[in-house]
């Protein structure tokens, strides 16, 4: 793993320090190292752009702290070794999830305000994202060799803590969303950034709607993010053809 990854580092010209192998369950590994924070997201994104030729994937785990309780949670997961929590039992639950029916319940449970649509220049503005990466003096990143991008939060046993969703939610939302061409960039104790390739067009309301829906019952508090708090219809307005999105549990 160790060397596959130096490989990929250097030809992507990664100003990266250190490089450990830290042990996932069943035996599998990732490659860990630090990037300015500054520079975390490009180096991602360029990552991002070879690493599938050779079988990896990168994601950033945020700062110090977080990437500590990853590694507080990972072993846990590496001590108790438990058949019912493991990256596979996570995976075979979120497949048997009914997301329509989670969903429902949830957006039952949270209350929203439907709203209007937007006008052009009504429309809220898209969350400096990049800042919370970039003010950091360093984050840490990884290279996994899961090609598949819901079933990173099994293998890092992500969720459950606070009012974050259980482990298997996560990799059934991101299955659902595989339409938008998604992936992980970075999943830490303050963020879920991922990162869209495919986003949906300003034109089509019904599927940014449908998806603002989802967005609101996979974390409530995306409506509050920011400075004011959002209507429904102000949010799924928002989404048209932004590139990344922001969930936070904190």
């Amino acid at each position: 793993m160790l060397s596959l990854a130096r490989e990929l580092l250097d030809e992507c010209a990664t100003n990266y320090q250190g490089l450990l192998e830290v042990m996932l369950p069943q035996e599998r590994t990732m490659a860990v190292f630090t990037l300015d924070g500054a520079q975390a997201e490009a180096a991602w994104q360029r990552l991002a752009a070879e690493s599938s030729k050779k079988g990896l994937k990168p994601l950033l785990l945020g700062t110090p702290e977080s990437f500590e309780l990853h590694m507080e949670t990972l072993g846990m997961a590496l001590e108790e070794a438990h058949p019912a929590e493991s990256p596979d039992e996570w995976l075979r639950q979120a497949g048997a999830i009914d997301l329509d029916d989670w969903i429902a319940g949830r957006l039952e449970d949270h209350v929203f305000e439907a709203g209007e649509w937007p006008q052009q220049d009504e429309r809220p503005a898209a969350t400096p994202i990049p800042s919370l990466l970039s003010r950091q003096d360093f984050v840490y990143g990884a290279l996994l060799d899961i090609t598949d991008t819901s079933h990173i939060p099994a293998w890092l046993n992500f969720g459950s803590a606070g009012a974050c969703p259980a482990v298997p939610i996560h990799s059934a939302f991101l299955n659902r969303w595989r339409e938008f061409e998604i992936d992980c960039l970075c999943l830490s104790e303050e963020c879920f950034l991922v990162n869209v390739g495919k986003p949906p067009a300003a034109s089509a309301r019904e599927t940014c709607l449908k998806l603002a829906r989802e967005h609101f019952a996979y974390c409530p508090e995306i409506l509050s993010a920011q400075h004011d708090r959002l209507s429904l219809k102000q949010y799924a307005a928002g989404l048209a053809h932004r590139r990344q999105w922001l969930f936070s549990w904190s």
